[in-house]
């Protein structure tokens, strides 16, 4: 997970103001994710979200939070049609999130803390259960493989100290 591992990143504005910017993985391609459970089906599953599931164009006519524990009401920022206090980029890795925190925001503040310890360690994202397209798999340890090709919308992103 290392380098997709959230960061903080400091940064310089254009009028000199130095701001901490959050970067992290919401999606990754191609990576198991732990072992979940669908229950109304009552299967364990690792799901992989293939790179053709989400595409940058899908991405900027989303309507996306990005939150604290899949919290909405520790909002951090927001990323609606393209625009926003978040940017989610879509890039070989995955769906990349970068936001700056405000300092004027306690949870900012709080989560700008467990990221920069590491108590905060990924990332993950809820989208519409109706709205995908996947593939079953047993893997060699006998657990479904659940392959996503195909994700039509998402609504959340969120930093995560159990990410799945």
């Amino acid at each position: 997970m290392g380098a997709r591992r959230p960061q903080l990143r400091e940064v310089t504005r254009e009028d000199g103001t130095k701001v901490q910017r959050f970067e992290g993985y919401a999606i990754v391609f191609n990576e198991p994710s732990v072992v979940m459970c669908d229950w109304w089906e009552g299967k364990t599953f690792r799901e992989y979200v293939d790179p053709t599931a989400v595409t940058q164009a899908m991405v900027d006519k989303q309507d996306v939070i990005c939150t604290a524990f899949h919290d909405p009401e520790k909002l951090l920022a927001r990323c609606t049609n393209g625009q926003g206090s978040m940017r989610l980029t879509v890039d070989e890795v995955g769906v990349k999130c970068e936001f700056e925190f405000d300092s004027r925001s306690a949870i900012h503040n709080d989560i700008m803390v467990a990221v920069e310890r590491g108590d905060m360690p990924g990332m993950s994202f809820s989208f519409y259960a109706d709205d995908y397209t996947y593939t079953d798999s047993k893997g060699a340890d006998g657990i479904i493989g659940r392959h996503t090709t195909n994700i039509a919308s998402f609504f959340e992103v969120t930093v995560a100290a159990n990410p799945a």
